[in-house]
């Protein structure tokens, strides 16, 4: 297994997110990501970009340089979270981020009217100034 597959496999490990969600986010297809995670492809650089923004880990990290990198479990928000920083209800995180409106984070639809959210910190303190401890 490649370093690239390593580091891929661990960032959706500590995001708890599936190859279907990190596909969705990322806007490559569910083939690429398998593909990456097995080690059969190298991905383009454009593809590399897309998925550390998805994960929200450096690219260059992802590639196998030594750089510290922001672990996406520990800087992710809850929606709860993010409503109270923003003194806005769950329910307008919820749907700024599924008509991709808040730039912040992004919705998966999971299932028929089900979704599961994505916030990151980083992103979301750049976008409001409000910093997140």
């Amino acid at each position: 297994m490649s370093i690239f597959s390593q580091r891929l496999k661990e960032s959706m490990d500590k995001c708890k997110i599936t190859q279907s969600e990190l596909a969705c986010a990322s806007k490559l297809s569910n083939a690429s990501i398998s593909s990456y995670l097995l080690g059969i492809c190298k991905p383009r650089a454009e593809s590399v970009i897309a998925l550390s923004n998805a994960l929200n880990v450096p690219a260059n990290w992802l590639c196998g340089a030594d750089e510290e990198k922001e672990v996406c479990g520990v800087n992710k928000l809850s929606i709860k979270r993010a409503s109270e920083l923003m003194g806005v209800s769950q329910q307008f995180i919820r749907v700024g981020l599924q008509k991709g409106i808040l730039p912040f984070g992004y919705a998966v639809k999971i299932s028929q009217g089900r979704f599961t959210y994505f916030i990151s910190a980083k992103k979301f303190s750049e976008y409001t100034g409000i910093e997140v401890a």
